[in-house]
């Protein structure tokens, strides 16, 4: 007598991808070793597979290492009901491409970029909710993007502004002197120009 035994076999979690490409804007450069650090959180619902972990890979590489995930059951939207929030923070130089691979299928992404000294965030673009703005993107995986779902970072250089004592606040003594200073040798040095181009010479 044969006797068979049938298991269920467990059903495969699909499993998404979402790439972060770091460029610069238009007609600027950046520091070719400057690295741009990126928080990424990630909103998975309750009932869908989590890791401590996920596979990353940069660029063309063909090695695929692990990029580390630390989870909370705070801070998750209401209307998802219940969710696990899992943050990392990785980095990118420009010109950068990241995949992080095996994601949740149906997790929402949140993408903000810290401050770096020098520079600041022009906008997102690619699958952002508010895609072409400053704002963080915020996004949801899906298995079904062919080569996953893509999102791109463009900075440009900090503007350097040049901060004159306020008529309506507390000025610095040190700036107000300096300012008063250099009207006044600016004026003198205007004056002893057009004495010289008008002749005029001084009393001995």
């Amino acid at each position: 007598m044969i006797i068979f035994e049938n298991r269920m076999r467990e059903r495969e979690t699909p499993k998404a991808q979402l790439n972060l490409t770091k460029e610069m804007a238009s007609g600027q450069d950046a520091d070719a070793n400057q690295e741009f650090d990126f928080d990424v959180t990630l909103y998975v619902p309750d009932g869908t597979g989590t890791s401590d972990h996920y596979a990353m890979q940069k660029n063309d590489a063909t090695e695929v290492t692990r990029v580390d995930f630390a989870s909370s059951d705070s801070g998750c939207p209401s209307d998802l009901n219940g969710c696990t929030v899992q943050t990392s923070t990785v980095s990118l130089k420009v010109g950068d491409t990241l995949k992080l691979i095996d994601l949740p299928d149906g997790a929402r992404y949140e993408i903000r970029e810290q401050e770096t000294e020098g520079y600041e965030i022009d906008h997102f673009s690619g699958a952002c909710d508010a895609s072409g703005t400053a704002d963080p993107c915020t996004g949801t995986l899906t298995a079904d993007a062919e080569n996953g779902v893509s999102v791109t970072a463009t900075n440009r250089q900090s503007k350097v502004e040049l901060l004159l004592p306020s008529a309506g606040g507390r000025a610095n003594p040190l700036m107000t002197a300096m300012f008063g200073l250099g009207i006044v040798f600016a004026g003198l040095l205007i004056a002893v120009i057009y004495a010289r181009r008008s002749g005029f010479t001084p009393l001995q």
